[in-house]
């Protein structure tokens, strides 16, 4: 009996990673991924960024990348200036 479940579950999983590769968003694998390391968390421990929603992430790296251009980057005084206001 042990044998028979043992290898229902090979098959099952056999299944699991043929969908995978059907997949070809990068979005919907993320969404699968976080489903499969939920049933996991006990045994897996998350990177805080895989906890991100891919919208959060895509914003962090737009964010990331624009500080590569000097032109886009305010001197942290002028900043402070326009929001003293809010902080005092």
């Amino acid at each position: 009996m042990f044998k028979i479940i043992k290898n229902e579950y090979i098959e099952l999983k056999g299944d699991i990673i043929d969908l995978l590769a059907l997949i070809k968003e990068k979005q919907q694998l993320s969404i699968v991924r976080n489903i499969l390391l939920s049933f996991t968390q006990d045994k897996v421990e998350k990177d805080w960024w895989d906890t991100l929603p891919t919208e959060v992430q895509q914003q962090i790296e737009k964010a990331l990348e624009e500080t590569k251009d000097p032109s886009k980057l305010k001197p942290h005084h002028e900043v402070m200036k326009k929001y003293e206001k809010w902080l005092s």
